[in-house]
């Protein structure tokens, strides 16, 4: 029934095919990234959310396309290709389950959904059990987004940072943030699944800050809410697609290999 109606979606807004490639130009469309920065390929269509934050990076040709929003504005079975690499953790997760139903709905049969975003398992136990691995965001706590005046990050702060960001105590863009000793007593007493859910609870896309991580996915999690979209889901690893295209890592998988889980997902 989940699948059902996660297929049947109608889309939340008009969808104006004036403004986008024409239907029948399959050689237009085939291959399609979603948020896709700067990503430049050829065969690929980009789409991605306009955004004074993603200007400098927005450098090739894109579709505009806002994941909360539209829907993808291709035919049924029409894509033999998707990507969508460091999204969905900056969408709340009922739009990336509709968005994933939707990708379903434009893939081909045996067509291949590849998706990447933060592991937030690896993540959450390497805070727990080895914290000096967090030594590779220092320049970020040291960066333009750091609040000067607050005090020098410690590891929970760094895990909070990548699941959480409106929730980082140093961050300029912050929002209601966690008392050290709540966030760390929760921390230590609930578990994974619950301590992660509590500290994204009612966060949500900003649009002025749509570089904020708001949502949390473990293998497990991501797993689930594709086979509910009706994915067969392959666990992968960097530079490993099932898809020979998608394997070249001189364009795909660039961003963050440090922290990236890597998922592919067939149409069956």
């Amino acid at each position: 029934m989940l699948q059902s109606f996660f297929f049947w979606r109608k889309p939340r807004v008009e969808v104006h095919n004036e403004q986008l490639p024409t239907p029948c130009d399959n050689s237009k469309k085939a291959k399609i990234n979603i948020g896709a920065g700067a990503f430049s390929a050829a065969g690929w269509t980009n789409l991605d959310f306009p955004s004074e934050w993603y200007s400098s990076r927005q450098t090739a040709e894109f579709i505009p396309f806002d994941i909360r929003k539209d829907a993808l504005p291709f035919a049924n079975s029409s894509i033999t290709l998707a990507y969508c690499s460091h999204v969905i953790e900056h969408i709340e997760e009922e739009y990336i389950r509709s968005l994933f139903a939707d990708v379903y709905r434009v893939l081909r049969p045996k067509g291949v959904f590849r998706v990447i975003c933060p592991d937030a398992e690896a993540l959450y136990m390497a805070t727990k059990h080895y914290p000096q691995y967090w030594s590779w965001r220092d320049a970020w706590f040291q960066g333009k987004w750091r609040d000067p005046q607050t005090p020098h990050p410690k590891p929970l702060d760094y895990l909070v940072r990548e699941i959480a960001t409106p929730r980082c105590k140093q961050y300029i863009k912050r929002m209601s943030v966690f008392p050290d000793d709540i966030l760390k007593d929760a921390f230590e007493t609930m578990a994974m699944d619950e301590f992660l859910n509590f500290i994204v609870h009612k966060l949500q896309f900003r649009p002025e800050a749509p570089g904020d991580h708001i949502q949390w996915y473990s293998f497990e999690k991501l797993s689930v809410a594709l086979q509910q979209a009706g994915f067969t889901v392959i666990r992968s690893g960097f530079g490993g697609s099932v898809h020979p295209e998608m394997q070249d890592v001189t364009i795909f998988d660039t961003k963050s290999p440090m922290l990236s889980l890597y998922v592919d997902a067939i149409k069956k």
